[in-house]
């Protein structure tokens, strides 16, 4: 019976051994690509290529289509770049278990450039170690780009910078994190990217940024899909003739001392803030105030719940209206180093409605006439200068 029960533990250790030899256990061999590539036509980088190791740069050509399949990692040369040239296009689509991977083999690279009229489509991808001599992670200067659930990281330099009047890619579940300049940089405000569910995190400035602020189309700025982050101006903010800009409730819009907001006849500002989720425009270096909101002759204004506070920079009033068409209705100016509200202009009827003023250091409301007919109603002022309504003649120069 022993002899018998040794010769079946025996049977079963070989079956077990058999059984293991037919696990296959896959083994990727890496692609090394010496130098500089250029595709040219299409092409499938597969995972068992992977990873493919780029000892130089990487360019999608204008007749090139190059496709990453998930789980493909790719490596760049230090100091080299990957780009999609103008015409070319970028498919990079992973999975949760298989996300895409795009690195330096050492050191960083230069980053993902997306030429103006290229086009790409990025999922569940990793990109990390760019930045190198200051270049974004992933720079776009194309309108055809999409970015879902993402992670862009580690880049020594801004984590997304879009450049260019009028683009309009789309960025959505994407996390920006640990990158040493702005997680995302815009050349300019007037343009209309979408931000949906935007993680930003860690980097240098956990906002998007942006520095020439002229507005020449409607643009709608939407804060909670920042996840609290803000929209940070580094320039005046002028909203021209064609322009319209709405800041949605929970939006903050910060503006850089002794800088202002400017809306210009015909350019419109709309504020959407509800009764538990206000709408924020305020200076970006605390302490030191910003311009204010100005709107000129012509504009059009519709403030609801909105915190306007830290303006006074050159003596400017928080709110100064030179325009009739202008509603402010359940708003906050607050904590300004000059007036909470000027009205320049004879006969001038802007309405003022169930409205906090306080804190300012200058008169509540400034009429640099009596000879106007405004709407005053459900105010609440305290603490400011002067807690009144006070009319004269003095004004000041009209800002551009």
């Amino acid at each position: 019976m022993a002899t018998r029960v040794a010769i079946l533990r025996l049977c079963f250790l070989f079956l077990a051994l058999g059984a293991t030899a037919l696990v296959t256990v896959p083994v990727r061999a890496e692609t090394i690509i010496p130098g500089d590539y250029v595709v040219t036509g299409t092409e499938t980088w597969e995972s068992d290529g992977s990873p493919y190791i780029i000892e130089g740069s990487l360019s999608v050509a204008s007749t090139g289509h190059l496709i990453l399949e998930p789980g493909v990692e790719v490596q760049i040369q230090s100091a080299k770049v990957f780009e999609v040239q103008t015409g070319g296009t970028l498919a990079a689509e992973g999975t949760v278990p298989e996300p895409i991977t795009i690195t330096a083999i050492s050191g960083h690279f230069y980053g993902l450039r997306l030429w103006s009229g290229s086009h790409t489509s990025l999922a569940h991808c990793d990109i990390s170690s760019a930045g190198y001599d200051g270049y974004p992670a992933v720079d776009i200067q194309a309108t055809d780009v999409t970015l879902d659930h993402c992670t862009i990281h580690d880049s020594s330099a801004c984590g997304v910078q879009l450049v260019g009047v009028g683009l309009s890619p789309v960025l959505t579940n994407t996390t920006i994190e640990n990158n040493t300049g702005h997680a995302v940089y815009q050349s300019t405000l007037d343009m209309t990217p979408t931000y949906t569910n935007l993680t930003l995190t860690g980097n240098g400035t956990d906002a998007v940024v942006w520095n020439s602020g002229s507005l020449n189309r409607t643009l709608t700025l939407d804060g909670p899909q920042l996840n609290g982050s803000p929209f940070i101006a580094l320039d005046n903010v002028n909203i021209q003739s064609s322009g319209h800009l709405t800041l949605t409730a929970g939006t903050q819009l910060l503006i850089p001392a002794a800088h202002g907001l400017y809306v210009q006849s015909g350019g419109m500002l709309v504020t959407e803030g509800i009764e538990t989720d206000f709408v924020a425009i305020a200076t970006r270096e605390p302490g030191s105030p910003f311009v204010g909101v100005v709107f000129l002759p012509g504009s059009l204004g519709n403030l609801t719940y909105c915190d306007i506070h830290q303006a006074g920079a050159s003596g400017y009033p928080a709110v100064y209206l030179q325009s009739s068409a202008v509603v402010l209705d359940h708003c906050i100016l607050h904590d300004s180093a000059a007036y909470g509200v000027q009205l320049q202009g004879t006969g001038l009827s802007p309405a003022i409605i169930n409205t906090v003023i306080q804190s300012n250091a200058g008169h509540a409301i400034y009429q640099t006439t009596i000879d106007m007919t405004p709407t005053y109603q459900g105010l609440s002022i305290s603490g400011n200068g002067t807690d009144a309504v006070v009319s004269g003649v003095a004004a000041i120069s009209t800002a551009p």
